[in-house]
């Protein structure tokens, strides 16, 4: 697997991640309004986090990829 394709399946779990974070925030959001118990909106907070943070670490890598696609195939 070259640089260009790892960019590419690494972009996609980015994306990916970025999207399920949007909608987790969503329901995060709904259950706040809806005033569901505290357990429920901490257990929705933490995958919202968790996504987040997955998310972040996703795009230094696709980050890392690309520059380091860029300096190998110029």
């Amino acid at each position: 697997m070259d640089l260009g394709q790892a960019w590419f399946i690494i972009n996609i779990f980015f994306v990916a991640a970025l999207i399920t974070s949007l909608f987790m925030q969503r329901a995060y959001m709904e259950g706040h309004y809806k005033q569901l118990p505290q357990e429920a909106l901490l257990r929705l907070k933490r995958r919202r986090d968790l996504l987040r943070i997955a998310a972040i670490v996703l795009f230094v890598l696709m980050a890392g990829t690309f520059l380091a696609d860029m300096r190998v195939n110029g």
